[in-house]
């Protein structure tokens, strides 16, 4: 699944480099990018077949992470308690 990132970045310069002498041709790109990558995306959360080491959990236990529980942890690693003095 990785060299496909050569691919869509080769992709993408060429559009750069063509857009000049047909307009249109980066938004075609973007949209062609973004639909490659969407697929994958779905392909890693979602295939039974997953095993990469980042998308488990302690003792291989499958992690499921949706939007809001991410943004969810994220914001409570940068809180700051109200307590706390900002220097």
């Amino acid at each position: 699944m990785w060299p496909i990132g050569f691919f869509l970045r080769a992709k993408l310069k060429a559009a750069q480099l063509l857009e000049p002498k047909r307009h249109g041709i980066m938004t075609e790109t973007v949209n062609f990018i973004k639909s490659t990558l969407s697929a994958h995306h779905q392909h890693v959360f979602y295939s039974e077949w997953r095993g990469l080491p980042e998308l488990t959990n302690e003792n291989g236990a499958v992690m499921i992470t949706t939007v809001a529980t991410a943004t969810a942890a994220a914001a409570a690693t940068r809180a700051v308690p109200s307590n706390a003095s900002i220097a």
